[in-house]
């Protein structure tokens, strides 16, 4: 496929934000767990956490703001609130459906690269019916690592039986754009409401900014 005058054989997207509307579901979950601990939301918080697995985020969280439940107790809360989001109400960003369509229809390998959990992101993908459109899912939890690294995007193109240069990687957040743009992927920025304040570095590390997937149809 010729995507903006690159051979175009595989895309990599990932899910919060970017394919799926469920960025202010955990912007809600983050203020109440806060809450319950008498805190206020860090500044910052989304970024540091939104890249990297939820059991280093819980990790992260319990060390750095000094929250007195365990690891895994603060896993389980997370869960108990978000779980209902993801099986129930969780939507497709706008045009999102009509863009994966096209590149399938098109022979484009798809892939999702997310720092989300499968417990969590498959009942969602299938209540959504686009499940099956995937060639391969993958979270952080296989290479260990959050998205600042490659090892995820490597570890889906080699799987996928592709090179980094025919490869679209979809992203709304910076840490994941810089990683791509900077290890010779296509990088395309996605526009989401809550990381508005990233924008100027969203621009900077990607090949194309979309705010809204129509404008790729």
């Amino acid at each position: 496929m010729n995507f903006f005058g690159k051979n175009l054989k595989a895309a990599i997207f990932d899910l919060d934000g970017t394919l799926i509307d469920s960025c202010n579901i955990w912007k809600e979950i983050d203020k109440t767990f806060f809450h319950m601990h008498n805190l206020e939301v860090p500044k910052n918080y989304s970024k540091e956490v939104s890249h990297i697995g939820l059991k280093e985020a819980a990790i992260l969280t319990k060390e750095k703001y000094h929250i007195q439940d365990s690891v895994e107790n603060i896993l389980k809360q997370w869960d108990e609130m978000s779980k209902e989001q993801y099986l129930y109400h969780i939507q497709l960003k706008p045009h999102a459906l009509e863009f994966l369509l096209k590149l399938k229809n098109s022979n484009v390998k798809l892939a999702i690269a997310t720092a989300n959990k499968k417990s969590l992101y498959e009942p969602c993908l299938k209540r959504l019916k686009i499940y099956d459109f995937f060639d391969f899912i993958a979270d952080v939890d296989v290479v260990h690592e959050g998205k600042s690294s490659v090892k995820l995007y490597d570890f889906v193109t080699k799987k996928l039986n592709v090179s980094k240069e025919e490869t679209a990687i979809f992203e709304d957040i910076s840490i994941g754009l810089q990683t791509a743009f900077e290890n010779g992927y296509i990088a395309i920025a996605v526009y989401d409401k809550n990381s508005e304040n990233e924008d100027t570095l969203k621009r900077q590390y990607s090949h194309i900014y979309v705010k809204d997937f129509n404008e790729l149809l």
